[in-house]
């Protein structure tokens, strides 16, 4: 802590970054002995850390989290704002191209996910299921197939790491699509409320999530009605729109 003390003091170092989610040493005591104007912790997995956060959150002067439902609770120990993950819109962007597919999904097939998965591939539709075979490291190839998709599923259960349990979480892939300019049909998540004036229609089960992609699919005028909408409302959260904002945030005195 001393080596660090210096190194902030010789610097001039005005901000400190700390990751709270999976490192054992940010604790309450080491986060206090740094002496720093300002300490800002950020988490990607805030669900999953929640009961550590809880715990450290008051001795931060600023909070940043990837889960915005929890962003209103926070506030309440030391401010904090929602720091949306994979929002870059160099990488996702809406493409001059034709529509080919119905609906597509791209990520693992786990828990109940495939239950879904195993009822809309009955549908008879232009469907494509990508299970962990897009590059991640290829956002190229996985905004094209946003853009030749009229839909995107996503599902928002979060499986923990340390029980197994599943939990409601806020995915990047719902923001991507909006700024790859396709609509996000998603399993209900809580935080829908938090990031949109007017939470978009979603699913619970199989059956509906059914229901409205036949509905959307049918119904042409409806779903380029919505996803003009979303695709408007998504990038607000675009890294152009949005870091303005994180940085007038981390600006203020706590």
């Amino acid at each position: 802590i001393k080596i660090i003390n210096k190194i902030v003091k010789k610097k001039k170092i005005k901000k400190i970054f700390f990751d709270v989610d999976y490192t054992s040493l940010i604790d309450s005591n080491f986060i206090s002995s740094i002496e720093c104007k300002k300490k800002i912790a950020f988490s990607f997995d805030t669900e999953e850390n929640l009961e550590k956060i809880e715990k450290i959150l008051e001795v931060f002067t600023h909070f940043l989290s990837a889960e915005p439902k929890y962003v209103k609770i926070f506030n309440s120990k030391t401010k904090s704002i929602f720091f949306p993950l994979e929002t870059n819109e160099k990488l996702f962007y809406k493409k001059n191209i034709k529509k080919k597919y119905d609906v597509l999904f791209f990520g693992e097939a786990k828990g109940d996910r495939i239950n879904y998965l195993k009822e809309l591939k009955k549908l008879k539709i232009k469907k494509k299921i990508i299970i962990n075979s897009v590059n991640k490291n290829n956002n190229s190839e996985l905004n094209k197939l946003i853009n030749e998709s009229k839909i995107v599923l996503n599902f928002s259960k979060g499986i923990s790491k340390y029980s197994k349990k599943n939990f409601d979480q806020f995915k990047g892939r719902i923001l991507i699509s909006g700024l790859a300019g396709t609509f996000c049909l998603s399993e209900y998540y809580s935080s829908s409320k938090y990031i949109f004036e007017k939470p978009y229609i979603c699913f619970n089960n199989p059956k509906k999530m059914l229901k409205i992609v036949n509905k959307l699919l049918i119904n042409k005028e409806k779903l380029i009605k919505i996803t003009k909408s979303f695709t408007r409302d998504c990038k607000y959260y675009s890294d152009k729109n949005y870091f303005p904002r994180i940085k007038s945030f981390l600006d203020k005195e706590n």
